[in-house]
């Protein structure tokens, strides 16, 4: 009889060790758990902060690109504009020569 009583206290010890560390391994991992959606979830904000940022990058550098060309379509124009006027001065000085020498 000694043996069944050491025998029960011996499965109940172990029964309670066992429910333990059952207890302990669902706190873990439920612990566990919400960290890796923890960091999930910040790794996705991290993600669309930097997409918005390059899009937003993307945009402005765009925007300057279009700037830059209208700035050298300016100066295109400015100098074909002076161009002629340099002709034109050019032509109206050689008429009034003409005109003198005559």
């Amino acid at each position: 009889m000694d043996n069944e009583k050491e025998w029960e206290e011996i499965s109940k010890k172990f029964k309670i060790r066992a429910e333990k560390l059952i207890s302990s391994s669902v706190d873990l991992r439920t612990q566990m758990s919400l960290f890796f959606v923890h960091a999930c979830e910040s790794l996705q904000i991290q993600v669309a902060r930097t997409n918005f940022a390059f899009a937003c990058r993307i945009k402005d550098i765009k925007r300057r690109k279009e700037d830059f060309e209208n700035q050298h379509v300016m100066v295109k124009l400015f100098k074909q504009i002076d161009n002629f006027s340099v002709l034109g001065l050019n032509i109206i000085n050689t008429q009034l020569l003409s005109t003198i020498n005559c």
